[in-house]
């Protein structure tokens, strides 16, 4: 009994052994015909789409060239950022994909499920992320998630000079203000190269692999830091003080016509542009164009000194402060009678500047006009300037002159006023402003368009309204001599005529009359006094 018992045992071991055998041949077999389908029929498939993943040709972009300020200041600076993106089909857990990316990022789970379920091959999630978020996204490890290197441009001076040295967008093209006006320069060259990638979608080549020329050309303003954070506090206190919309500020060196600030407020940020209306872009001193008003009266002076029409001692009647001409009443701010040339710019009178500008005669006071830059665009690399409006002579009638001659019917941006005042400020020549500091660009000639002795006259006529009991004394500071001039003008309405806004200017010259320094401000609808 116990011996056939024992004898069936051994023979249930040995049926093991046989089924044990089987299975593990089948495996092999399995395996091995496996391999032979992973090898062999799909080979070439797979190997491609491992090239695919590891391997791909890649349009490289050479590092955006940086900007400085004339004292070395670094004012925009582009630096490398990881943005997140994902292969929807290598996804192999969805829900942990989207519950990591929604904390990390801060986007709605739900948005993110939608996004990734989308039949792509590449969907973007986040562009130019923070380096603790990467670096969270990174550690986890995410199947189809990945990484890779982008350009972000910074501008560590905050709003300064903001609206002049614009913006670049999330594909770090040049959008507004000097980045636009100059994008080609400072984005430098394309190049595609074959580049390897690891498993988190960063590009594994050495820098030295790409061409040293790539790289775009960095730019260097003429902008001095100190001279524009101080012009920009003063255009902002302006514009508060007065409640206004809007206020712009320049400063010029006069003998170079270096443009040592460009101030505007309300201030914008290009580091969070998006965050900004479109009309907080505007570089306001070159975009908007308005009517000068009574800023303009240095100029027509100095064409009736340089005509011969009239001396500074030379007199004209101002009607106690109403004049009724060709049916147009012309006011002035005090009831004056009698006036010299000299007086009539101090005190700023329009019914003098008025009579004036009739004897003068439309067309010798348009080509001044014109000669100092007046209806045309300034020499600025600046995108979308308003050239203003300035009407030809041939269309002025009598009271068209009139208006003309202190500051109304034509009208010109803050740059134009600007290079207008510097050929005043030089002795009569016109130079051109400059904003880059670039030796190779050509540079229109200087042209003289006063004698000398016309303008000094002029300037020393400025200091009078300063220092005398002018229209400009609140410019006066105590041990300077400081030359200036007024202006006020009437803001035209788009349904014709004039409304109850105002522009206020000032135009200063330091020291005077030899000025090294112009200053020019322009604030807005001033409401408190205008």
């Amino acid at each position: 009994m116990n011996a056939r018992y024992t004898s069936s045992r051994k023979d249930w071991s040995k049926m093991r052994i046989i089924l044990l055998i089987g299975v593990l041949i089948l495996v092999w077999a399995g395996l091995w015909v496996r391999t032979y389908f992973i090898q062999v029929v799909h080979g070439l498939e797979l190997s491609g789409d491992s090239r695919g993943q590891y391997w791909t040709e890649e349009l490289v972009r050479g590092h955006r060239g940086d900007i400085y300020s004339s004292g070395g200041s670094l004012l925009a600076k582009s630096v490398t950022v990881d943005s997140v993106f994902v292969r929807p089909g290598e996804i192999t857990d969805p829900d942990r994909v989207t519950r990591v990316l929604s904390h990390t990022l801060g986007q709605k789970q739900k948005d993110l499920t939608e996004r990734i379920n989308r039949e792509a091959k590449f969907v973007w999630i986040e562009r130019k992320i923070g380096d603790r978020s990467a670096e969270r996204i990174r550690s986890k490890e995410l199947p189809g998630v990945y990484l890779t290197e982008e350009s972000k441009r910074l501008y560590p001076q905050g709003h300064l000079a903001g609206q002049l040295l614009g913006f670049v967008g999330m594909d770090n093209h040049g959008l507004e203000g000097l980045e636009l006006s100059f994008d080609s320069y400072l984005s430098g060259e394309k190049e595609e190269l074959l580049v390897q990638r690891d498993a988190y979608g960063r590009i594994l080549y050495a820098p030295g692999e790409l061409s040293e020329n790539l790289s775009g050309g960095d730019l260097t303003l003429t902008l001095d830091t100190r001279v524009q954070f101080a012009a920009e506090k003063a255009v902002a206190s302006a514009v508060q003080s007065f409640d206004a919309k809007h206020g712009t500020l320049l400063v010029v060196k006069v003998d170079n016509g270096h443009i040592l600030a460009s101030a505007q407020y309300p201030f914008f940020n290009p580091n969070r542009f998006s965050k900004y209306s479109s009309q907080m872009w505007r570089n306001r001193a070159a975009m908007d164009a308005f009517e000068p008003g009574s800023s303009m009266k240095p100029f027509l002076v100095a064409s009736a000194l340089e005509k011969g029409l009239c001396t500074p001692q030379t007199i004209y009647y101002c009607e106690n402060g109403k004049w009724r001409f060709q049916g147009q009443l012309i006011k002035d701010t005090h009831n004056y009678g009698w006036l010299s040339v000299r007086k009539i710019l101090i005190y700023s009178s329009n019914i003098g500047a008025s009579k004036i500008g009739l004897d003068l005669q439309a067309e010798p006071y348009y080509q001044d006009l014109r000669q100092v830059g007046l209806g045309r665009e300034t020499s600025l690399p600046l995108p979308s300037e308003n050239e203003g409006i300035l009407r030809r002579s041939r269309k002025w009638n009598s009271i068209d002159l009139a208006s003309a001659s202190f500051g109304q019917g034509f009208s010109l941006n803050l740059y134009q006023m600007g290079r207008a005042y510097l050929c005043l400020a030089n002795k009569g020549v016109r130079k051109p402003l400059t904003l880059v500091q670039d030796p190779a660009r050509n540079k229109p000639e200087p042209h003289r368009v006063y004698s000398e002795q016309t303008a000094e006259n002029v300037l020393s006529m400025m200091n009078n309204v300063v220092e005398g009991n002018g229209t400009g004394t609140r410019a006066d500071i105590q041990g300077v001599q400081v030359g200036g001039k007024t202006g006020t003008a009437q803001k035209a309405m788009r349904k014709g005529g004039y409304g109850d806004d105002y522009v206020a200017i000032f135009a200063g010259l330091i020291p005077a009359p030899d000025p090294e320094y112009l200053v020019l401000a322009m604030v807005d609808s001033p409401t408190e006094n205008h």
